[in-house]
């Protein structure tokens, strides 16, 4: 993994929840995640997912524990904030794990590349954010096809309905991504050229 994309609030804060979080089934996802498995881009918020359901005055009180937490959202199977200055989020999320999530010595448990991938697509089909088409980019160069990734999601969100061609045009559409600047990159790579290939290997996956 990179922990070298983490800057130094991160790292402290990921070494404090990764001792504090074994006795719970929250697992680190998004794009930090796939960053520390990739090395693409810097990333500053963590999202933690738990498959079952979660107390939250529970994880608040371990969370205040740990140091200074301000609540942003405090919800049935949502809790958001900012711990010790570092975005952070607890969701309930019951779909599938493809993979078991990994445990590095320097934090929490961290899903896979499948299972983040799968989300990712996901998250494009929802609302197309320029970090998701980024990191999904990333994926695919990292040695994976477009129908690879295409594959996982279907394998992850079985069971949920859902047109091709919904999955299709949500890969080429660009338009809130446009208005979003790009992360800091650790990888050369360029907005124009993360656009190009989805043009090019949607095309390929889903009219070929």
């Amino acid at each position: 993994m990179h922990p070298e994309i983490l800057e130094g609030p991160q790292k402290s804060v990921l070494a404090q929840l990764g001792r504090a979080l074994p006795a719970t089934d929250f697992y680190l996802a998004g794009g930090t995640a796939l960053a520390l498995h990739l090395g693409h881009r810097r990333s500053v918020d963590l999202d933690f997912f738990s498959s079952g359901p979660f107390e939250n005055e529970r994880l608040l009180l371990l969370l205040r524990h740990i140091g200074e937490f301000q609540i942003r959202r405090d919800d049935p199977g949502t809790v958001t904030g900012q711990l010790e200055g570092v975005q952070v989020s607890f969701i309930q999320y019951a779909y599938p794990m493809l993979d078991p999530p990994t445990k590095p010595d320097f934090g929490p448990l961290v899903a896979g590349v499948r299972d983040i991938a799968g989300m990712k697509l996901s998250a494009i089909m929802s609302r197309g954010s320029r970090r998701d088409f980024v990191d999904l980019y990333a994926v695919c160069q990292d040695g994976y096809g477009l129908d690879e990734v295409y594959g996982w999601f279907r394998e992850k969100y079985r069971g949920i309905a859902y047109e091709p061609y919904h999955v299709a045009k949500s890969l080429v559409y660009f338009v809130e991504a446009e208005e979003e600047r790009m992360p800091v990159m650790l990888w050369p790579c360029g907005w124009d050229e993360v656009k190009a290939f989805f043009i090019r290997e949607s095309q390929r996956v889903f009219d070929g």
